[in-house]
């Protein structure tokens, strides 16, 4: 560790070496060496941390020659300088004084009988025992850092490791994590807010891998702060690059037995319990899958490529902090999970409207148009194929009728599926011909005057065929949307009253929307 000046005074003050300027550096300024000066312009040749001292006998003709050497050696890191005063010098000029002051560079009074050789022998010895002190100390800095990596301790003690060397509270946040880790020291901090942290990044192999903040002081100031830090660094990106090793490998290994769990309904039993097993499935209750994409058509269309595999990353962050034991795989651009149900009394409504406050928090995120699909709630893990396959159809149920920022369940898709298979059939366009045709003629012919009978219509169906709500939800009078139902009557000769036509338009409806979505 490095010697300031004052310590080295109270090392050696046999020698009786005192303060006359610049008396606020002697804690700041640091010796390397000893050395006795025998030019006025000394300074030109220090390098930083050399104990200057002179008899003062070059400068008893003209002490003010002492200015440049004082601005000289203070610039260029110099320790301190001390002089004999009263062999060749006697009181120093007061600008030399004040000039010390200025600087903070030491002045000191070395008594005359002092021996310059016993002097510079004394203070470099204690240099020399410092040094030693301070390899013998970097050295148990190096054996402790090099004793966490080779056992596989936790980050936490790497860092109460370095807190413990250096006085120095530190947090650890690593990239894709939003919880830190703390030492000792940090965790009995209760307002982070209120500290001037010094920050620091990790980077391996130019990639950035996590950020540093010393919760104490602005940065380590001493040789072991700074021998501690680079040793503590070394070791945590090198636990970090492990850990991140260990769990790609993990996560890939337990991806691949969800895939195979996914694929093969026709496993027998034991092998998917065995499966289970593997994947670290901790819940023995009921479960099913969710899908979570990025429509192919809003894909196709953008002037950009978009990172599937960053898309994948964030939902799977997203949804296992908000869902404990979620399970997580890719699979062609769509993020796949398979859910537990926690109690018996959960059904598939609580968990759609939680991955639908989850679709939509992503959607904040990315500014991006998603879909996500929900099978039906299996008795266990080994039934969840399942459900996978139906929320790989509602999936694509949701992607043909171009359904955007929307979450939709298995047991809600019964219309979609039927408007799936006659949507773009002949019996698909008889039926709107059929329902609807008359309606969007009259629109079209009498736009000018039209009273909007499609609209009209899709408004009485979507309001439960209620009169009352439709008028209410158009704004129009009572008695105008009567008038529009009858003539919608009369120009499809359909009764809207009848159950089944109402069904049959409500279909129609449907159709006509998916027609205007695809052109």
């Amino acid at each position: 560790m490095p010697i300031s000046v004052g310590e080295m005074l109270n090392i050696i003050k046999e020698y009786n070496i005192t303060g006359i300027a610049g008396t606020k550096g002697l804690s700041t300024r640091f010796i390397k060496t000893c050395v006795v000066i025998d030019v006025p312009d000394a300074h030109l040749w220090v390098h930083g941390g050399e104990f200057l001292i002179t008899s003062g006998y070059l400068f008893y003709k003209n002490p003010l020659e002492l200015l440049e050497l004082i601005e000289g050696s203070a610039l260029a890191g110099a320790a301190a300088l001390g002089i004999k005063i009263g062999r060749f010098i006697g009181d120093l000029p007061k600008q030399v004084i004040e000039l010390a002051d200025k600087l903070d560079f030491p002045l000191l009074n070395i008594p005359p009988q002092v021996n310059h050789s016993d002097l510079i022998t004394q203070v470099l010895s204690v240099v020399v025992n410092a040094r030693f002190k301070v390899l013998s100390q970097s050295s148990t800095i190096q054996d402790f850092f090099i004793n966490q990596v080779v056992s596989g301790s936790p980050i936490e003690n790497i860092l109460d490791g370095y807190e413990r060397f250096t006085n120095c509270p530190i947090q650890l946040l690593q990239d894709g994590s939003d919880v830190p880790v703390n030492s000792q020291g940090m965790k009995k901090i209760k307002d982070e807010n209120s500290i001037s942290p010094q920050v620091d990044t990790l980077t391996f192999a130019g990639k950035h891998v996590g950020t540093l903040r010393y919760l104490n002081q602005r940065e380590p100031s001493d040789e072991l702060a700074k021998v501690a830090l680079v040793n503590a660094k070394t070791a945590l990106m090198i636990l970090i690059q492990q850990n991140l090793a260990l769990h790609d490998a993990e996560k890939r290994h337990s991806e691949d037995l969800l895939r195979d769990l996914l694929f093969r309904r026709g496993m027998p039993i034991q092998d998917q319990i065995a499966l289970s097993s593997l994947i670290g499935w901790a819940h023995e209750g009921q479960a099913l899958a969710a899908l979570i994409k990025i429509p192919e058509q809003f894909l196709h269309n953008r002037s950009r490529a978009y990172d599937l595999d960053s898309f994948s990353r964030i939902c799977a962050n997203t949804v296992k902090i908000r869902i404990k034991n979620a399970l997580f795989t890719e699979l062609s651009g769509t993020a796949v999970f398979v859910l537990p149900v926690e109690n018996e009394t959960a059904d598939e409504y609580q968990l759609y409207t939680l991955m639908d406050s989850i679709r939509k928090e992503i959607e904040g995120k990315e500014s991006l148009p998603l879909i996500v699909a929900l099978g039906s709630i299996k008795e266990s893990l080994v039934k969840v194929s399942e459900s996978y396959v139906e929320a790989r159809e509602t999936l694509e149920i949701l992607e043909r009728s171009h359904s955007f920022r929307k979450t939709a369940r298995w047991d809600e898709m019964d219309l979609e599926r039927i408007l799936i298979l006659i949507h773009g059939t002949d019996a698909g366009r008889n039926l709107i011909q059929k329902c609807l045709g008359p309606l969007l003629h009259e629109d079209k012919t009498h736009i000018s005057k039209s009273s909007g009978l499609v609209d009209t219509l899709d408004a009485y169906a979507e309001n439960n065929w209620s009169m009352k709500e439709t008028a209410e939800k158009l704004s129009i009078h009572y008695n105008t949307l009567k008038y529009r139902l009858q003539k919608i009557t009369l120009l499809t000769g359909l009764d809207i009253q009848d159950s089944q036509t109402r069904i049959e338009m409500s279909i129609a409806l449907a159709l006509l929307k998916m027609n205007n979505k695809t052109q």
